[in-house]
Parts: C-alpha cells; structure tokens; sequence
C-alpha cells in the first residue's frame, strides 16, 4: 500500500464555480444547433433540427421529473446509426443490431438517418468549443481559490488525478511536475505509451484523463500527413487547443465508428460521453487511464472526490472498493454540493443526493447512524466519520477549498 499518494477523481462539479458550465448548460447549447445536410431531391444544402427534435422526444418519454443531457442524445444518435446499418442488405452480423428485427423507428427519423453523422459532429463540436473558451480561466483573479487548493495539496502528497472534465487545467497548474503518458512527438504534439502511466517517476503526479480532453486529437502530427485521419488507437495530444483549433480539415475532431459486442455502433472521439462509456474507454490512452484508476484505488489509501454524482457505474464499482480494501486505514474526503433546500421533510430526505452517492458514503462510513447525519434538516458544513478518517464537505468545492484547505490536508497527514 502506499500512504504518500492521494487518489483525486474530479467529476462535472468541481469546474461548475470556475466556469459556470453546467450539463445542462451544455446540452442547451448542442440543442441549439441546426444539421446541415445536403437534399438530393432539391440539390441544395438544408437544416434540420435532429438535436432538438430528440430532446423533445427523450423528454417525453421520460418522466416529468427527469432531464435530457447531451450524453442521452449521443446515446440516441449511436442507437439510431446502429438501425440504419442493421437496414443495409449487405451488412453483416457483426455489424447489424437486433433492435431492427422487432421495431420500427418513426418516419420523421428514417429520412434523417443517413445524416446522423452530422448530427454527432455538430454535438461534440459545441462540447468541445464550449469548454475551450474558459482554457485560461484558472489564471483569472477570482479563481485562483482553484490552482491555490491543488498546489497546496500537491506540496504535502504527490497526486494521482483522474478529471472526468475534458479541460486541460490541471496540466497547466502542474507544468511538468506530471506524467500523463505522453511525451513530445514534435515541437505540437505529443504520443502516447502505457508503459508511461504504469512505470512513471514516483516523484511525478499523474494525470489521466478517462474521459479525454480537448487536446487529444486523431490527426497525424507529421507535415506529410498533418491533415490524414489515423487510426483512433493513435490519439496524440497536441500542446494546447490552438494547434487543434486550426486544423484545415473536415471535420476537425474526427471521430471512428466501431462496432460492439452486441453488433451495434459507437463512436470514438477525442471525448467519451454519452451511455457507453464502459465500451469506448476499450482503446487508448483510456484503457490504460482506467487500469491506472483501479490500480491507484488499490494501492493508495487516500482518497479524494471532488464534484462527482456517481453517475458512471463502472467508476463506483471500483471506488465502492476502497473501503474493503483499506479498511479504517483508508481516509477519504469527499467534496460535494448538497442543496440544503431540496430537503423534503414529509419524507425525511435529500433527493438532490443521489441513490449512487447514497450507496458509497453508507458503505465508505460504515456506521449506523449515517444516513440520519447526511439527510438532517440542520445540515453541517462537514460530516466527519466517529473515528475522523472520513469527511463529507457540503458547500460545493469553491467553499470548501477557501475554508478548509487546512482540515482536509490534516484528514490526509
């Protein structure tokens, strides 16, 4: 076991009071987008809003109570390029889902299908543009609470850091007191070697992306091929988005179709999202990212979550590990936002607190009276575990990290 390191899984909400980017602010912004896409009956170009049109219909096939993400839609739009190949006379077993055996999908959908790669560009493009427009926004005077919190974590532990965000703000916090894997290719780019992630310099924090990051690209980094689309399993990282930003080529984050075990389709881009992450994280730099995560979750007996919803399943698995692994040896803080006003007293419960967060916190406590103390009316800033190895902060990362630095480095000491 190694006690010096501490395992960081930074979700969604560790970004959220830096750059205001929300879910739901992203989703709003890739149904805002119409499709281009070229009507061969007409001979000209035509817009269609096939995002829109799927949210509208996701939603109402939910329940009234439960949103529509973009990962939902991508999820869609995967599941419907699967139909459409299953449609072809010549497509083959490997490639051709079951769905279209037994259902049929609605007319407005069927004219649209040969265009669904349009669709899956314009998304992962917006997510991409979106999150590049605050690349700089750690250096900005009222977010300094952020490199100030990691930089003093990273003087008394040397970090293992997996960022679930596609930003790059952690690289540039630790300049190249870090090891991701990569190493210089060119004066741009950067290539990849697992043997990197596994056998790195133990005086190094590591980074690793799982779900990538808006510097990850598939394009060759060679002037004879600078513009040629390589394999997927050859994702380089150019230096910073500019040098991705200012590819001449169509479209720019290139992404592969890949067929899964089950015969349908799945996307792989620069980015993971949407549904099946558990099958697109199967190629590198992800699969050696995850066996890291695993490996660090194992070996290091402090952990910190800062911002995380436990809404990917193949994550919680492996941190719900943790406990029985380390056992009262292992210390764990968890950094999160509960909504003091979505408390329901009628019911006595917090439904902003997941049922996956729920989960992890009983079995990471262990101690019967628990889930009083997290769902009480008189919320605390904190919730510590009798014997003091564990903490659950309450008032979001920007307030923890101005008020209690000092307690939750003392946690880890």
């Amino acid at each position: 076991m190694n006690n010096s390191r501490i395992t960081v899984l930074l979700g969604a909400g560790a970004m959220c009071d830096c750059t205001h980017i929300t879910t739901q602010k992203l989703t709003d912004e890739v149904v805002n987008k119409d499709q281009d896409y070229w009507d061969t009956t007409t001979q000209c170009i035509k817009t269609y809003p096939l995002l829109s049109n799927i949210k509208t219909d996701l939603e109402s096939h939910f329940l009234p109570n439960e949103s529509v993400s973009f990962e939902d839609i991508l999820h869609t739009l995967e599941m419907m390029d699967s139909y459409y190949s299953s449609l072809q006379e010549r497509t083959v077993k490997q490639y051709r889902s079951v769905f279209p055996a037994f259902t049929q999908l609605s007319e407005k959908y069927l004219e649209m299908l040969p265009h669904i790669y349009a669709a899956k560009k314009d998304l992962i493009g917006t997510i991409i543009q979106e999150i590049a427009v605050h690349e700089s926004g750690w250096t900005d005077a009222q977010n300094q609470w952020f490199p100030s919190f990691f930089k003093a974590l990273g003087a008394q532990h040397k970090l293992d850091l997996f960022p679930l965000n596609y930003d790059t703000w952690l690289e540039q916090i630790f300049e190249h007191k870090y090891c991701d894997g990569y190493a210089p290719f060119d004066d741009c780019y950067s290539v990849f070697s697992p043997a990197r992630v596994f056998s790195h310099d133990p005086i190094l924090h590591s980074i690793n992306h799982l779900h990538g990051q808006i510097c990850f690209t598939s394009h060759h980094p060679t002037q004879r091929n600078k513009y040629i689309w390589e394999s997927i399993c050859h994702l380089y990282k150019a230096n910073n988005f500019d040098v991705v930003n200012q590819y001449k080529i169509y479209p720019r984050y290139a992404g592969r179709k890949a067929p899964t075990q089950s015969g349908e389709h799945i996307d792989l881009f620069p980015i993971i999202t949407g549904l099946r992450k558990t099958e697109k994280i199967l190629t590198q730099p992800f699969d050696a990212y995850f066996h890291h995560f695993y490996q660090s979750i194992f070996q290091n007996s402090k952990l910190l979550i800062i911002g995380y919803g436990f809404g990917d399943l193949y994550l919680n698995s492996i941190l719900e590990q943790f406990t029985s692994i380390h056992g009262e040896n292992g210390k764990a803080v968890v950094i999160t936002y509960l909504n003091k006003t979505d408390w329901v007293p009628w019911i006595y419960d917090n439904p902003s607190i997941s049922h996956n967060m729920k989960q992890f916190l009983y079995h990471l406590y262990q101690e019967t009276d628990f889930s009083d103390r997290l769902i009480a009316w008189e919320q605390p800033d904190f919730i510590d575990s009798k014997n003091q190895t564990k903490s659950i902060y309450t008032l979001g990362f920007q307030n923890t990290a101005k008020n209690y630095v000092q307690r939750i480095l003392d946690t880890f000491a």
